[in-house]
């Protein structure tokens, strides 16, 4: 079957700020609920301890300090050319006809993520970039999916998911087969879902810094410091959606990791929590193309501790087999988790 296209993605990325913007809903939009099972009654996560713990280790200081140079590398760097500031985010219009999956891909070449939209300002500020590239209002993909559970919308870049602008008797999830979204649907140019192997352009936003979360100088009580990152181990088994929604209550996402010293670490917490290499979620996905994994907090997949991964659309556990290695699994398994937040250091 031939495949439609739709012309045009949007990309951001944040300005390496601790600043935190406020949230504008226009009155049609109301908090999402999200499922999430361990909150006490008035919806908020159990009380944590009231310490901060350091994760000590040699190797540990030496990335936290490769970390902080990166970061203050990154923080010197001026708006890319051709990028769009709103707030503390920079845009990028990108008139490339790519998948949905594609264009993720792309923007995170460029240190960035499809748009996530958390506001009518921001929401009509992404509308009015694509008129002055375009002249015109093409659909164009932006980072939302349900494509893990649906009616579950989530950020490709690993923000909340707490604004929406969806068209009349949208989403509709037509055929079971729309789990992203484009803007610019119809004469009221709003949202809609739509099955992501259409080619859109897309927006682009870079981000180098916590999505639209509080800023934190230190680790919460009851987290573990890793260089410029905490930790949280959560013993509470849940299937992976939910492990990941329960972390974004926390202003965190299910933890990434990028390197062997980082996942012995983390293996090495998880040991000393439960006393054995219990199997824990991590934030990695393939549900958007069997072929390649993102981890939910939108940065880059740059590494991975294989045990057996295969081509069938999975979460990634961690401390699977002899090995101790990751484990493509069902997302509905329940397992414990680990969450994680990056520590800004630009101001």
């Amino acid at each position: 079957m031939a495949k439609l296209t739709i012309p045009f993605l949007l990309c951001a990325a944040f300005v390496l700020s601790g600043a935190i913007e406020p949230t504008l809903e226009s009155a049609e939009v109301q908090q999402q609920d999200l499922p999430l099972g361990q909150m006490d009654e008035d919806g908020n996560p159990p009380p944590l301890l009231d310490t901060e713990e350091e994760l000590k280790s040699d190797e540990l200081e030496e990335h936290g300090e490769e970390e902080e140079m990166a970061e203050a590398q990154r923080c010197r760097k001026k708006r890319p050319s051709g990028w769009a500031r709103y707030g503390t985010r920079n845009y990028l219009y990108v008139s490339l006809q790519k998948q949905w999956v594609d264009a993720e891909r792309y923007c995170l070449q460029l240190k960035g993520n499809l748009a996530s939209v958390h506001s009518f300002g921001e929401q009509i500020f992404l509308q009015r970039l694509v008129k002055s590239r375009t002249g015109s209002y093409p659909w164009t993909w932006i980072g939302g999916t349900d494509a893990v559970r649906n009616r579950v919308w989530l950020w490709s870049d690993g923000s909340m998911f707490n604004f929406q602008y969806w068209a009349s008797r949208e989403p509709n999830n037509h055929r079971r087969r729309e789990p992203c979204i484009h803007i610019n649907f119809t004469g009221t140019k709003k949202w809609n879902d739509l099955y992501c192997e259409r080619r859109h352009v897309g927006k682009d936003k870079k981000q180098h810094a916590l999505p639209r979360r509080e800023a934190v100088s230190r680790c919460p009580p009851g987290w573990s410091k890793c260089g410029k990152s905490c930790y949280l181990y959560l013993s509470y088994p849940s299937n992976w959606v939910d492990a990941e929604l329960y972390c974004l209550r926390l202003g965190a996402n299910l933890a990434s990791v990028h390197s062997l010293k980082q996942n012995n670490i983390l293996q090495e917490m998880v040991k000393r929590k439960t006393g054995a290499f219990t199997w824990t979620w991590i934030g990695g996905t393939n549900v958007y193309d069997s072929d390649s994994w993102f981890w939910s907090d939108g940065s880059k997949f740059d590494y991975i501790h294989l045990h057996a991964l295969d081509d069938s659309k999975s979460c990634l556990m961690m401390n699977f087999g002899g090995d101790h290695g990751w484990l493509g699994a069902q997302c509905d398994l329940r397992a414990e988790f680990i969450c994680s937040l990056r520590l800004p250091t630009c101001h």
